[in-house]
C-alpha cells in the first residue's frame, strides 16, 4: 500500500547527487553493523503500524495526511548531505531553496486576491500566517 516505487526515484536523484561530489578523493562508505541496522529498522516499521492509515484514501478521520511525495523524496535525498539549514555556512544550497521558498509563498496573494506586502521580504510572520490560513487576510 505504501508507495514504494518513489524509492527508486529517490535511488536515481542519489546518484546524481553523488556525482555531484565525484571530484573528491574516493573512500569507501561502510555501513557498521548492517545485520542491528536491518532489526532496528524493522523494529520501526512494525511500531509505525500503530499509527492511523493517514496515507490511505479511504481514511478520513482528520486533516492529517503524508507529506507530498516530493518534499518527502527531497528531505531523505537532503538527509544524505546533512544540510543543517538554520545556517548559511552549513547548508548554502538549501538555505538558498529555503529562501526561494518563502519568497514564493511570500508573493502570494491573501485570500482576497491582494498581494499581501507583510510576506514582500519572505519573512512569514506567525500571526499573518495564522490569519491567512483563518481566511482573515
Amino acid at each position: 500500500m505504501l508507495d514504494r516505487d518513489t524509492l527508486r526515484i529517490l535511488e536515481e536523484a542519489a546518484k546524481r547527487l553523488d556525482a555531484g561530489f565525484a571530484s573528491l578523493p574516493g573512500f569507501r562508505a561502510e555501513l557498521p553493523g548492517r545485520e542491528r541496522l536491518m532489526e532496528v529498522l524493522a523494529e520501526v516499521a512494525e511500531r509505525l503500524q500503530d499509527n492511523y492509515p493517514y496515507f490511505h484514501p479511504l481514511y478520513a478521520g482528520q486533516m492529517l495526511k503524508p507529506p507530498h511525495p516530493v518534499a518527502r523524496l527531497a528531505y531523505a535525498l537532503a538527509m544524505w548531505v546533512n544540510p543543517n539549514n538554520h545556517a548559511l555556512d552549513g547548508g548554502r544550497a538549501s538555505s538558498a531553496m529555503e529562501k526561494e521558498a518563502v519568497g514564493a509563498v511570500g508573493c502570494g496573494a491573501s485570500a482576497s486576491g491582494k498581494k499581501d506586502r507583510r510576506f514582500r521580504t519572505g519573512a512569514l510572520h506567525a500571526r499573518a500566517h495564522l490569519r491567512g490560513l483563518e481566511g482573515g487576510i
